[in-house]
């Protein structure tokens, strides 16, 4: 090799040394990169499990009962919370029965209305202290009974029919942001709602907050969190937390029944287009203004020129 080709050979040499030096470090990189990826899947498979346990051992906190009865003729469902020993404090027994109840409900056919009531004319006093809060001795119990309790209120307020809350005595603490998952909250005279869980020295931990702030408003929602105090059925009125206020010497769930065939016009809505109708709503509340545009004409299709809608013309014209 003389002088002239060796001196080319250096040259390209100098000019390809950088590529490799690059090449180098993009082979790094997606070692790294597969690395993190194969980590993280593991880590979210581990949590995985640590939930599913935590889920699977709330069973072994018993203590109390949450039942569902039907008023088939009226499309309507009652849940009751019935633990007396602590004003209808959840267990973790409670939840479980709960969230059953809730898939249940899926398959509800016929539903229009579920309302949710406490025993013995308390309706709930959060998580009950003795047999089950002072279980949960860490901060990660804390963080997978905070999951468990968002996601089952969750999945209860998307549930397909109209949601109504009826408040008798106390409803207290996870009481107070359980209710928050209706959509609507009637409450007897002399009944009270408290946010109290500033008196334990910790936040809400059912999704109350988030909830409670689309309701009534950061400014009033701040104010109630802040101060623990408890919020009269007058004072709910004036700040949108309650519809409706049942007096104390009528029966609370007879009252409610009719407030919501009669005023709500419940008894004259199909069930299918009231579904509907809730949907949409919720749809709506989570989504942007052309997603549920795209979504509200797919349900106005079904029902346009439907059976109903058919019968529901022949009527209007048959009475002009």
């Amino acid at each position: 090799i003389n002088v002239k080709q060796s001196i080319k050979m250096v040259l390209l040499l100098y000019r390809f040394l950088p590529k490799l030096h690059s090449i180098k470090y993009v082979l790094k990189d997606k070692y790294l990169s597969r690395s993190i990826y194969c980590h993280n899947i593991f880590r979210n498979k581990e949590k995985e499990k640590e939930y599913e346990n935590f889920v699977k051992n709330l069973d072994v906190y018993k203590g109390g009962d949450v039942n569902l009865h039907f008023y088939n003729d009226d499309g309507i469902a009652v849940i009751t919370f019935d633990n007396p020993s602590s004003k209808n404090a959840f267990t973790g027994s409670m939840m479980l029965k709960f969230r059953s109840i809730v898939k249940e409900l899926h398959n509800w056919e016929q539903g229009k209305c579920i309302i949710l009531q406490g025993a013995n004319k308390q309706f709930c006093s959060g998580g009950d202290l003795k047999s089950f809060v002072r279980h949960m001795e860490t901060p990660q119990h804390g963080y997978l009974m905070s999951k468990f309790m968002q996601s089952l209120t969750s999945e209860f307020s998307k549930l397909p029919f109209i949601s109504v809350s009826l408040v008798q005595g106390n409803a207290l603490g996870g009481g107070a942001e359980i209710l928050t998952s209706t959509d609507f909250r009637v409450m007897q005279q002399s009944a009270v709602i408290g946010f109290v869980q500033t008196r334990l020295s910790i936040t809400t931990g059912f999704g109350g907050t988030t909830r409670l702030v689309n309701i009534i408003g950061k400014k009033n929602a701040l104010r109630l969190l802040m101060s623990g105090c408890l919020v009269t059925a007058e004072e709910a009125i004036q700040i949108g937390l309650a519809d409706k206020i049942v007096c104390d010497d009528k029966d609370a769930l007879e009252s409610c029944i009719k407030w919501l065939l009669n005023e709500q016009n419940l008894a004259k809505i199909d069930s299918q287009l009231l579904q509907n109708l809730k949907m949409s709503v919720m749809y709506a509340a989570s989504n942007s203004y052309e997603e549920s545009y795209e979504f509200e004409r797919k349900i106005f299709k079904k029902f346009w020129m439907g059976k109903m809608h058919l019968n529901a013309l022949d009527k209007n014209l048959k009475h002009k």
